[in-house]
């Protein structure tokens, strides 16, 4: 072996060693964020569902139209419904098939 293959494999073997470095670390530097931030209100409702769990008949109609008034079910409620997903709120964009047409248009050409 020369000293060119031989420096050659060592260079290879530090730029690995140091990827493999770099990409077993970079999960604990993006675990330092505030984990809790987004389940800030999840023992809410995970209490909430414990007690409907708990119940030894299913919930009357009424009963489940009057805990979801203003909220997304009747154990959610309205937490976080500022966060979810509207379609009167979302910006207007092209359909998935207009944009496969568009695509199949100019490959035909």
């Amino acid at each position: 072996m020369s000293f060119r293959s031989l420096f050659s494999m060592f260079a290879v073997l530090v730029v690995s060693a140091a990827l493999i470095l770099g990409l077993v670390t970079t999960p604990s530097l993006a675990g330092s964020s505030s984990v809790t931030k987004g389940t800030e209100q999840l023992p809410k409702i995970d209490a909430a569902a414990e007690r409907v769990a708990e119940r030894s008949s299913p919930m009357e109609l009424e009963e489940i139209e009057a805990r979801s008034e203003g909220g997304l079910n009747e154990i959610q409620g309205s937490l976080d419904a500022n966060k979810m997903h509207k379609a009167d709120t979302s910006k207007p964009g092209t359909a998935l098939a207009k944009k496969i047409e568009k695509v199949l248009d100019k490959v035909s050409k």
